[in-house]
């Protein structure tokens, strides 16, 4: 659960990351000049960063265990997927369902936030893009502590506690969003 956390961490910050950028963009430059030209500067900043990205991965080594089973030929040719889904069918669909919740969570309450915002309730992509950015703060956090709990209470009863509450809590704040005054 800890690692998972401070894997889904990790990604988190490269949302935050994603999010502060085009709230700089947003903030530079005027709504004309960002649909003119300025949203291509992300995908240019992503070009270097996937350069950069290929040129470090040229130092990094295998892990000692790997290198271990490729000595002794004990890694596969095949994807086990068959291996998988026979032996480990129940784990493959609760993996992969709880991948999807996961996903759909992330969509609307992280990427999607700062155009609903924008759309639904009238923020300024400024506003939008600054108030995503702090939540998504939260969140790196949030799934640290989040994997950590799960590691004690075990992840059946966490994620039927956690959904209730993520549920009340995504309408509270959409809710809450609606009725505040932002002028």
């Amino acid at each position: 659960g800890l690692a998972c956390g401070f894997l889904t961490s990790g990604l988190s910050f490269g949302i935050m990351l994603g999010s502060l950028i085009a709230f700089a963009i947003n903030s530079l430059f005027s709504a004309e000049d960002v649909a003119a030209y300025a949203w291509r500067i992300p995908f240019l900043l992503g070009g270097i960063f996937g350069l950069i990205a290929v040129y470090l991965r040229r130092w990094l080594e295998e892990t000692p265990i790997f290198n271990e089973m490729k000595k002794s030929k004990s890694l596969t040719d095949k994807l086990p997927l068959g291996l998988v889904l026979k032996h480990h069918m129940r784990g493959a669909v609760i993996s992969a369902l709880l991948t999807w919740v996961l996903s759909a969570a992330i969509v609307v309450t992280t990427l999607m936030t700062a155009t609903f915002l924008q759309k639904l309730y009238g923020y300024t992509p400024t506003q939008a893009l600054a108030g995503t950015s702090f939540g998504t703060l939260f969140l790196i956090f949030g799934v640290i502590i989040a994997g950590a709990l799960i590691d004690r209470v075990g992840s059946g009863i966490f994620f039927m506690v956690a959904s209730i509450f993520f549920g009340i809590a995504t309408f509270a704040a959409f809710e809450n969003a609606m009725t505040l005054d932002i002028a």
